[in-house]
């Protein structure tokens, strides 16, 4: 039986970085990663060591249009030599409709569902996009908190409070994880972990049910209060919120003109990463809210940029990066 740990999180939550600092800790000996891009393209993947066994799901999301995709890629990996399975969900894929694929299949034994979340953001993704955010926050048997030198103490402790009143079971760890021992976290991510199906159903059709009241922001007015709900009730595809474009190109790029076309991004942009040729080595930046990260990288492919917003206009995306 193969084990499986899904490290899930909304957009720019730090879920690759989690990731690769597992990795590095030598915990899983003979593991494969699922990467899913919610985009025609997938950026994180080629950031991974080339030893690692990495299969890519792009142009959707795993938990939606591409569930196929992912009964697919289980059925394949069955005959691989691994023993591990980790599964880095698109940014707005459900947590929870992921988990009740893994556990119809009894090859598979769900060994951690953890959703990463970023301290200083969640709150405004709490009240902006609850149908994504939230579902992952209540399927998680751990949440582990990013970011966490972007907030103040009260900053963060209105953060705990919220999630822990989507689910006040999930341990959540409030310290920064890079400086933890691998073992520790592997500890924490496996810790309150219940796979069986009843559980899970429960969990999907009752507790989300109960929170999710307030999905589309666009569709009507909402004041998104902390307590408020709006009394409207609809489940939706992340492809009927949000648009992803990819962009190809060859262009070469200063890292302090790649900031500067970064800080450009309207507002409707959620999420924007890729990796580009540099004037020396690629260059990996990724931008969610305010937040912009530039560094060298070692890839094995650059010219490619993926756009996630509520609105995405793609000619003028085009015209920054072309």
């Amino acid at each position: 039986m193969i084990n499986v740990y899904i490290v899930s999180g909304f957009l720019g939550a730090g879920k690759t970085t989690f990731i690769k600092k597992l990795l590095e800790g030598g915990v899983f000996k003979k593991a494969m990663l699922i990467e899913n891009e919610f985009g025609e393209v997938g950026i994180d993947g080629s950031l991974f060591d080339s030893a690692l066994k990495v299969k890519e799901i792009n142009s959707g999301c795993i938990c939606c249009s591409l569930k196929g995709d992912l009964v697919d890629a289980l059925d394949e990996i069955k005959g691989m030599d691994i023993d591990s399975l980790l599964i880095e969900p698109s940014g707005v894929g459900k947590l929870s409709e992921i988990m009740m694929t893994i556990m119809q299949d009894d090859d598979f034994r769900l060994a951690s569902h953890i959703a990463m979340v970023d301290a200083k953001k969640a709150l405004s993704y709490h009240r902006n996009f609850k149908e994504f955010f939230d579902d992952q926050v209540i399927a998680a048997n751990a949440i582990v908190l990013s970011k966490l030198d972007t907030v103040d103490s009260k900053r963060l402790e209105e953060t705990k409070e919220m999630l822990s009143e989507l689910n006040d079971e999930v341990l959540i760890l409030d310290k920064p994880y890079m400086d933890m021992e691998v073992s520790e976290l592997f500890k924490l991510m496996t810790e309150g972990v219940c796979d069986c199906e009843e559980c899970t159903g429960c969990m999907q059709e009752e507790e989300i049910e109960e929170h999710c009241h307030c999905h589309d922001h666009h569709d009507h007015d909402c004041h998104h209060d902390h307590d408020h709900e709006c009394g409207h009730h609809h489940h939706h595809d992340a492809d009927e919120i949000f648009t992803s474009i990819a962009i190809n190109t060859e262009r070469v790029f200063a890292k302090d003109e790649l900031i500067d076309i970064l800080k450009k991004m309207p507002e409707t942009i959620v999420r924007i990463k890729g990796i580009v040729k540099g004037d020396e080595r690629y260059l990996y930046f990724d931008k969610s809210g305010d937040d912009i990260m530039v560094s060298r990288a070692d890839a094995t492919r650059a010219g490619t940029i993926v756009v996630i917003g509520t609105e995405v206009d793609k000619e003028f995306m085009e015209g920054l990066f072309k």
